[in-house]
């Protein structure tokens, strides 16, 4: 079985963005205690390896074809 499910899907890039929260935007009226919270949201860039882990990706049906197999380093 393929535990990395990447068949598919497109690959991150070192350009690739995830959205992550931040922490709270807290929303007050007229000077009083904070009445409701929304969450900050922020964008930050993908950091991980985008090299193949995948130790079976040689023999794996699913991954046939693909250009990303045995890169990286099981």
């Amino acid at each position: 079985m393929n535990m990395y499910a990447c068949n598919g899907k497109p690959r991150p890039t070192p350009e690739t963005n995830y959205p992550a929260q931040d922490g709270w935007d807290y929303k007050t009226f007229g000077g009083a205690v904070a009445l409701s919270r929304a969450p900050r949201i922020v964008e930050i860039k993908h950091a991980m390896s985008t090299d193949c882990r995948y130790q079976e990706s040689a023999t794996d049906k699913r991954c046939a074809g693909c250009q990303h197999i045995q890169k990286g380093q099981p």
